[in-house]
């Protein structure tokens, strides 16, 4: 369950975006949650970096995806969700730290929102 204070400004975010990608550095954890469309993502920043041929990049945690807002009975209960988890920690994470360090930087976000250049991000499936 993800709180209503947090899923309620991941809305606002994105109907501000525009459809765009938004990145927010969670500084204290050094992690990037990356908000997109469908889901938000966290990569550690401290963490893994892998490749794939000649690309390469940090590892995502841990995701949170599957909203299902429709299924809470008013604006101020926590929403449903899937959160999938990559890493071994990721759950306590995400329990322990990850909510408590993500809204106040979305919050700090909202109130900045200086736009930012569209950059284009890569995925890179990691054959195994």
């Amino acid at each position: 369950m993800l709180p209503a204070d947090i899923y309620n400004l991941l809305t606002l975010i994105r109907r501000d975006s525009d459809g765009n990608t938004v990145f927010i550095a969670l500084r204290e954890m050094q992690f990037l949650a990356v908000i997109d469309t469908d889901e938000v993502f966290f990569v550690d920043g401290n963490g893994e970096y892998l490749y794939s041929g000649d690309e390469g990049g940090r590892v995502i945690k841990l995701a949170m995806r599957t909203f299902r807002p429709s299924e809470r009975d008013a604006v101020t209960d926590p929403v449903p969700c899937e959160v999938v988890c990559y890493s071994p920690d990721a759950e306590s994470l995400f329990k322990m730290r990850i909510i408590g360090a993500l809204e106040p930087e979305m919050r700090k976000y909202r109130s900045v929102r200086q736009p930012l250049p569209v950059q284009k991000a890569n995925i890179i499936p990691l054959g195994g």
